[in-house]
């Protein structure tokens, strides 16, 4: 599921706004689907999931989908089905809708998307018209707009998206040189050493944010080696991430996330703490599709990651972004000691 972004202010009057949307909020155009978009209510959210098959998996996908959006204040939705299936994605309103209404929530519209035709359910669970309305979503000036606004373009599907963040060898392998002298200098025994490179991580974070300068391979190595060594150094960043600076740090954990080290198998320890921290900030910043693409990487090293089971839970329960309160840097752990040093 995924929350809307709240970057993007987007006007839904037509079926071809609705569909030019759905690849915004999600970050990637969507195949055998059901996206459900929220217009109505206390908040904004949007959710997308496998587009089910059987009466079972009706009943299951209409309960996860309406409690969040019971739970987010939403009393109006939009249903899309990317399906060549239009008995199954019929049946599929017909549950949902059952659900919701149940709940308060008015389904507006349902649309049919398959093979880059959209149909309209009208009257008697007919699709109209019969043979589909041709529609190209790359041409909608909401993808203009989104970007703009400082969103991304979407990918061409949610395995595009993954390929993002995939592994940079010719860096990981630079990095890798760089990382068993960083981890001494953290590991060092003189008694300000973690408190050093605290604030080292501090600074570093902040001034990417301010001019977006990407790290360097040694500066690559000293942060995740930094996040790896103790959960209080991975706070020093998390605690730089808020609805404010999401994007950005996106931007700079996306670029980490690449560069650090992995097997061949795409696990390792150190990968842990910047794929948890992606996962979280891509979930502040209303991008669930990219929060669940870094939390596979997250759990394929460590399926129990505290962090990364956190973002999975806001993320299954419709948690909104704005429920986690901002975290004050200056109270962390790690600068309550230097305070004692001093």
């Amino acid at each position: 599921m995924g929350e809307q972004n709240s970057k993007v202010t987007l006007s839904l009057s037509r079926p071809e706004d609705v569909l030019a949307a759905v690849p915004v909020l999600l970050g990637f155009h969507p195949a055998r689907s059901l996206v459900v978009l929220g217009v109505e209510g206390a908040s904004q959210m949007h959710a997308r999931v496998d587009h089910p098959r059987n009466w079972e998996e009706y009943e299951d996908c209409s309960k996860a989908l309406v409690e969040p959006m019971q739970r987010n204040g939403i009393v109006g939705c939009l249903l899309v089905s990317y399906t060549d299936d239009g008995e199954a994605a019929v049946l599929m309103r017909q549950e949902f809708t059952r659900h919701a209404e149940d709940a308060g929530i008015a389904v507006h519209c349902h649309l049919r998307v398959d093979d880059g035709r959209y149909q309209v359910e009208g009257d008697g669970a007919a699709w109209e018209p019969a043979d589909g309305v041709p529609f190209e979503a790359s041409n909608h000036p909401f993808i203009a707009q989104a970007v703009v606004e400082g969103t991304a373009v979407p990918c061409e599907s949610r395995e595009a998206l993954a390929d993002s963040l995939a592994s940079d060898r010719d860096q990981q392998t630079a990095v890798s040189g760089f990382l068993p002298g960083a981890r001494g200098r953290i590991a060092g025994s003189e008694e300000g050493a973690l408190v050093e490179q605290a604030r080292w991580m501090q600074q570093r974070v902040r001034r990417f944010l301010a001019d977006g300068e990407r790290l360097d391979v040694g500066e690559v190595a000293r942060m995740i080696a930094g996040m790896q060594h103790s959960h209080a150094l991975r706070e020093v960043v998390w605690a730089e991430i808020n609805r404010r600076s999401a994007r950005r740090m996106v931007a700079l954990l996306s670029d980490l996330v690449r560069r650090t080290p992995r097997g061949a198998d795409g696990t390792d320890p150190v990968v842990l703490a910047p794929a948890g921290l992606l996962a979280f900030a891509a979930w502040q910043a209303g991008d669930g599709a990219l929060s669940w693409t870094a939390l596979e990487i997250c759990f394929r090293s460590d399926p129990r990651y505290h962090l990364g089971l956190l973002v999975a839970q806001a993320l299954n329960t419709g948690t909104h972004p704005r429920m986690w309160p901002a975290m004050d840097p200056e109270t962390l752990p790690v600068f309550g000691e230097a305070a004692a040093l001093a």
